[in-house]
């Protein structure tokens, strides 16, 4: 299920229910009406997506569920990005 959250890293969903590795941008991106989930945030929000989303998102899927089903979001075409910390490896 797609989450609303903002890029600030603190906010990025931990994976307790869903592993989330993706993020897309709704509709109007930086201008979106879409608010970060998070209480007390009022930034733009992100959709983070699943990993069996982000495959739906490939094949032409731009319309995702929230958890509650409460409402639906679409996104614009712009390629999901990965997020996460980036990592120095050792040579």
């Amino acid at each position: 299920m797609a989450i609303c959250r903002c890029k600030d890293e603190k906010h990025q969903p931990k994976g307790k229910t869903h592993n989330y590795k993706y993020y897309a941008f709704p509709i109007g991106d930086e201008n979106t009406a879409f608010i970060c989930g998070r209480r007390k945030c009022k930034n733009p929000g992100v959709i983070y997506l699943t990993k069996s989303e982000l495959k739906e998102f490939t094949k032409g899927e731009r319309i995702f569920a929230f958890k509650s089903n409460s409402s639906k979001v679409k996104l614009e075409d712009k390629a999901p990005v990965m997020f996460g910390k980036i990592r120095n490896i050792k040579k």
